[in-house]
């Protein structure tokens, strides 16, 4: 054996997966023809075909207020969801008592570029809509994915901050693809592995974007990410990926746990039995019960804010703080927190026409930035606007100003505005 993968794994140490159409055409008609139902003990099922193509299974716990596993499932973005995948989630359904959405998005190889991900965020929207419905809690989605659903995974918390939707409270993320360019060592030098391999990986990748470019995490703004759990294996092309991310997340001020299981190769949890699986399927649930405590989202919340970069020529507006509020006097960008239900674009329009009576047409983010507050952590979204209706008046500040870049350093900003700031000094 050229690897030393661990002789528990037995014949998966030996099985490659074959990415071309004829080996394609053929595990979907074996995936089509296993069993799709999972038997939960004590959980209520409920099916649902959101548009023709994409399909959920929600699996709901006794309890009420439950956290939710919005579950991606791995195949190079070509395979349906395999028995085992569901087995997983049922594994981390039953260790934390959190209800558990499935999603099987379409597939690559035969629909337009971008339908995988673009089902991912209409299976999201349909789980944020309906949570209420069922009892969940809304602020506490983990978005879990394996190899390819890594990928979705944060290609979907991306989409949620280009389309002002909620961010979830967690990811975690299995062995996880992340590096559409395939820079990384074990990328270079895993080209045989079994299961998964650098060859598989670049046919994938072909596949998955189509001539496009692709959404690249590595080359992201990852500031906001929520807490964050990654998982590699030591034989496995996508390692180096995945830690590169956990550094990326980190540099970026995410809390995230790294974690490498040794003599493993990609996918081998399928084999839940062998003792090092049931290791790190301990540690994945230690880390789904840590992110989603409720004390955690009681004593430190995460709000989510949004304000408006409003100019004029080479100037910018700012609003005083007025001395009965929180940081008071100190000065700001116009805006305030995304109540439950809103996107963010909609907040930003409700709070400028509470705070300054104006209408405005909200264009693309200028920023992101997260701030520890001692009460709560902010994650604040700039956004470029212009008004459409009415002139700034003074309803809920105590001054208003238009200001240059030049001037910033005469006056005193919140802090979660300094680093926006700066980057508006730079530009000029």
């Amino acid at each position: 054996m050229k690897y030393a993968i661990r002789r528990e794994f037995g014949i998966l140490r030996h099985f490659y997966a074959p990415m071309n159409r004829p080996a394609y055409r053929a595990a979907q008609v074996v995936l089509a023809l296993c069993p799709k139902h999972l038997r939960m003990k004590g959980f209520r099922v409920v099916k649902k075909k959101i548009y023709k193509g994409l399909r959920t299974e929600l699996f709901l716990p006794p309890e009420p207020d439950a956290p939710v596993i919005f579950y991606l499932h791995g195949g190079g973005f070509v395979f349906r969801g395999a028995p085992h995948h569901r087995k997983l989630l049922r594994t981390y359904a039953r260790g934390t008592g959190f209800a558990a959405m499935f999603v099987e998005y379409r597939l690559a190889f035969n629909t337009p570029y971008g339908t995988p991900l673009s089902d991912c965020v209409a299976a999201y929207r349909d789980l944020l809509a309906s949570a209420k419905d069922y009892g969940l809690d809304a602020r506490r989605i983990v978005l879990a994915g394996d190899s390819a659903g890594g990928y979705l995974a944060l290609a979907l918390m991306d989409a949620c901050r280009r389309e002002g939707l909620p961010l979830p409270a967690a990811m975690m993320l299995i062995y996880p693809v992340v590096d559409p360019m395939m820079r990384t060592q074990s990328m270079h030098d895993y080209v045989d592995t079994p299961i998964w391999n650098a060859r598989c990986n670049a046919r994938m990748w072909a596949v998955y974007g189509k001539g496009n470019a692709v959404y690249d995490p590595l080359a992201s703004d990852l500031r906001g990410a929520p807490p964050t759990y990654i998982e590699t294996a030591q034989y496995d092309c996508l390692r180096d990926e995945g830690k590169l991310l956990a550094e990326r997340l980190r540099a970026a001020g995410a809390e995230c746990t790294y974690e490498q299981s040794e003599g493993t190769m990609h996918g081998f949890d399928i084999r839940s039995k062998v003792p090092c699986v049931r290791r790190m399927l301990e540690k994945r649930i230690a880390f789904l019960n840590k992110a989603t405590k409720e004390e955690a989202v009681e004593h430190r919340p995460r709000l989510e804010v949004v304000a408006a970069l409003l100019r004029r020529g080479r100037t910018f507006l700012i609003c005083k703080r007025p001395a009965n509020k929180a940081r008071a006097l100190l000065w700001e960008f116009v805006g305030g927190k995304v109540e439950a239900g809103e996107t963010r674009p909609e907040a930003l329009m409700r709070e400028c026409r509470e705070e300054l009576a104006i209408g405005i047409s909200v264009g693309d983010v200028f920023t992101e930035v997260t701030h520890e507050y001692p009460d709560a952590t902010v994650h604040l979204t700039l956004f470029s606007c212009t008004i459409s209706e009415g002139e700034p008046q003074m309803l809920e500040h105590c001054d208003l100003k238009w200001i240059t870049p030049e001037e910033i350093p005469h006056f005193e900003f919140c802090p979660a505005d300094e680093e926006i700031l700066r980057l508006i000094a730079r530009e000029g």
